[in-house]
């Protein structure tokens, strides 16, 4: 696990945290300390055509098995597009229409998925660096720091 960045926003110690991947072992207590502390908003990155990644299932049935409450409010899914990830979405052989209508169908998918552990497809996040430029993700990352929760997308219901 490496630091990347360190810094104080008014009163609050701010640290980024890069897992350097979750693949390749069963369980990382470093990791999986970090459900348990209310200051810190977890984001788990996974690849659009695998998300959630078996991983990221693994990781959350440890959480929530270990007793974590707080995967509804400081958890969230990130989840990695290319340029066309969203556009090759179908829904009953029907392709989606836009990107954005991409985006919502793959979130209700990952939503559904991991409904067991409380997540809803409000808390997955997309991210395309050739499409947004990293802009949204820092205002993202921002909103979050500002109010202590993970940001949401509109609910599909």
């Amino acid at each position: 696990m490496a630091h990347l960045s360190a810094g104080v926003s008014g009163h609050l110690l701010r640290t980024l945290i890069d897992t350097q991947g979750i693949d390749d072992v069963a369980g990382r207590a470093d990791l999986e300390q970090h459900f348990d502390d209310a200051h810190t908003i977890v984001a788990l990155c996974t690849k659009f055509d695998e998300a959630p990644s078996v991983h990221i299932r693994d990781l959350l049935r440890r959480a929530k098995d270990a007793g974590v409450r707080t995967l509804e409010s400081h958890a969230a899914v990130l989840v990695l597009a290319r340029p066309d990830d969203a556009l090759k979405m179908t829904e009953n052989g029907i392709a989606v229409q836009s990107v954005e209508e991409g985006y919502d169908l793959k979130a209700y998918q990952v939503g559904r998925k991991l409904q067991t552990f409380r997540i809803s497809d409000r808390q997955v996040l997309f991210f395309n660096a050739v499409e947004r430029g990293g802009m949204r993700m820092l205002a993202c990352v921002r909103r979050s720091r500002k109010s202590g929760e993970v940001p949401s997308r509109p609910s599909m219901n």
